[in-house]
């Protein structure tokens, strides 16, 4: 899946991305500047099945300067809430001005996913993490995502 960040920036996701090193990449989000370089990678990143299954992947930041953890969740395993995260970390890493649109394409599709989600929380399959974490990501942004769906004229 790829989308417009900013006028100038666009994000890619890929999912289950397989490396040849000692890191594995559940999810990634590569963001691309006005000259289509990659400038930011977001990732949910883990190096051992049992941590993974413990604690969850870690959120990280690969920029052209660092390397940023921020925390190993669970929830980063669920794309939706990987992606509406990353977006937000890059946006804010890159410093990029997003201007009053509300929500890009990226951050409405997951939220509309996180939304059919929510409308199956209370069934077992839902573990409490994230039907709270659901719930959390929507209550943050529904307002952005109302102004976004008036935007697109959608009804």
């Amino acid at each position: 899946m790829s989308f417009k960040l900013t006028a100038d920036y666009t994000a890619s996701v890929y999912t289950e991305v397989v490396s040849m090193g000692f890191m594995q990449y559940l999810h990634f989000l590569v963001v691309h500047g006005p000259d289509k370089q990659p400038v930011s990678f977001v990732c949910a990143e883990w190096f051992d099945e049992d941590i993974l299954a413990h604690s969850g992947p870690t959120l990280g930041v690969f920029s052209a300067t660092a390397h940023l953890n921020f925390g190993s969740d669970k929830k980063w395993q669920d794309i939706d809430l990987f992606v509406l995260n990353a977006i937000i970390i890059a946006i804010q890493e890159l410093g990029l001005d997003v201007g009053e649109e509300g929500l890009n394409d990226g951050e409405a599709w997951a939220l509309t996913h996180l939304l059919k989600k929510i409308q199956c929380i209370g069934g077992e399959d839902t573990p409490e993490y994230l039907a709270e974490a659901y719930l959390q990501a929507m209550s943050k942004n529904d307002d952005r995502l109302a102004t976004y769906l008036q935007r697109s004229n959608v009804h």
